[in-house]
């Protein structure tokens, strides 16, 4: 039986590559889209409320990723800081915003999940079939 890596290196020796600009551009393309879907979330703000509570949700875990940077090198520094933006008056700022924001957004997704909650709408709930008060493992 061949090894999975042997297996992968086959696939990817045989694999037809675009060369020259052509796959730069593909790339260009692609990272254009990543950009424009995951990080500008893009599909999701369509929904307007929950849209702009899981975009300052997303955002907002992303940004106070700092402060989890910053407290854990104050374990070791106590003076510990980002360099060049830590002591900054505008990422303070940003990071308070952020913080509000995922409050309110976690407020919000909770509103949304009491209204249309399953026991209450029952199959027209979105969350129909998600997790109803059932303790366990789903065994007919």
């Amino acid at each position: 039986m061949p090894r999975p890596s042997s297996f992968l290196l086959a696939v990817a020796s045989h694999s037809k590559r675009p060369t020259g600009s052509s796959s730069l551009q593909g790339f260009r393309k692609v990272s254009e889209a990543e950009v424009v879907e995951v990080a500008g979330q893009r599909k999701l703000l369509r929904w307007t409320v929950p849209g702009l509570a899981h975009f300052f949700t997303m955002w907002g875990f992303t940004v106070l990723m700092t402060t989890i940077i910053e407290a854990y090198g104050s374990l070791f520094q106590r003076s510990f800081h980002i360099p060049l933006i830590g002591q900054s008056n505008w990422l303070a700022f940003v990071e308070d915003f952020f913080a509000t924001a995922v409050l309110v957004s976690l407020v919000v997704f909770t509103i949304i999940r009491i209204k249309n909650a399953p026991s209450r709408k029952d199959r027209s709930s979105r969350f129909y079939g998600s997790h109803l008060g059932r303790r366990g493992s789903c065994s007919s």
